[in-house]
């Protein structure tokens, strides 16, 4: 239903979740978003973006300088009991920080089986495998591989249906509950 309420039936959903700091560099998701448009080949694609923050109106202006405000939802804060379907709904989940990318909102993708795209910045080591349950990319080719690997995901549901399986059986595998953590 999220879908159909953003009008996004037909589309393929790319989804961020995160404060609109500067260190979470959304702006690559944007980059990457120009980059699948230009090469054409994967469709209509939307860059949903859920978080608030003081980028926020600096990423909007961006959005429509690099010519793609159209495809891209700013939708603000998101009640956390709400996020779920926002997982649900994506084939793709990016997260893309400067600093560590294992925190709550990929923790979150792995736990809603949602095909994953991040940096290979050594923090999501013990959860995720580069080309079994996620795409790991180098930051030092993050301009060329990142919509590379998102194109794969999206071209390939078979593939986008194993990532989901094997995130999710490493989440309930490696993750410990919140009674085990504060136990």
């Amino acid at each position: 239903h999220i879908r159909s309420a953003l009008h996004l039936e037909g589309r393929a959903v790319l989804l961020m979740v995160s404060r609109l700091a500067i260190w979470k560099r959304v702006e690559r998701g944007l980059l990457c978003v120009r980059e699948l448009q230009q090469r054409g080949d994967v469709g209509d694609i939307t860059l949903v973006v859920i978080g608030g923050g003081p980028e926020r109106v600096a990423l909007e202006s961006y959005a429509k300088d690099l010519g793609i405000s159209s495809s891209v939802l700013f939708l603000g804060e998101i009640a956390h009991s709400a996020l779920g379907a926002y997982y649900r709904m994506a084939d793709v989940f990016m997260s893309l920080y400067d600093r560590t990318n294992l925190g709550n909102p990929l923790l979150e993708a792995m736990y809603f089986a949602c095909p994953i795209v991040t940096l290979a910045d050594g923090s999501t080591d013990h959860l995720l495998r580069d080309q079994d349950n996620a795409f790991l990319v180098a930051l030092q080719d993050v301009e060329s591989d990142l919509p590379a690997k998102v194109a794969t995901l999206l071209h390939d549901p078979l593939l986008r249906l194993s990532f989901a399986r094997n995130v999710k059986t490493s989440f309930r595998e490696k993750v410990l509950s919140w009674e085990q953590r504060v136990g």
